[in-house]
């Protein structure tokens, strides 16, 4: 469950940065935490991610992943990603 327990975390910061800035941007990774608090096997987890700084040409995103029936943390991270120019065609 760890490697989905961080992938799906990554993937809605990821997103939520392409859909606020309509696909224009090409991202660099340029660091990425996660500290897992508490396993879970089975059940449904619920992901928010929220934009926490943006300058320039980075921007950090901090994420939270919460057991739904209960609403229990079970990690959170945070991801910093940098705008890279996109080559011309």
């Amino acid at each position: 469950m760890t490697d989905l327990n961080q992938a799906v975390p990554d993937g809605v910061a990821l997103d939520g940065e392409s859909y606020g800035t309509g696909f224009t941007r090409t991202l660099g990774l340029v660091s990425n935490t996660t500290e897992f608090l508490r396993p879970v096997r089975d059940g449904r987890l619920e992901v928010e991610a929220q934009p926490v700084h943006e300058a320039g040409t980075q921007q950090m995103w901090e994420r939270r992943t919460t057991r739904a029936d209960d609403g229990r943390l079970v990690s959170r991270g945070q991801v910093r990603l940098q705008h890279v120019a996109r080559r011309p065609t």
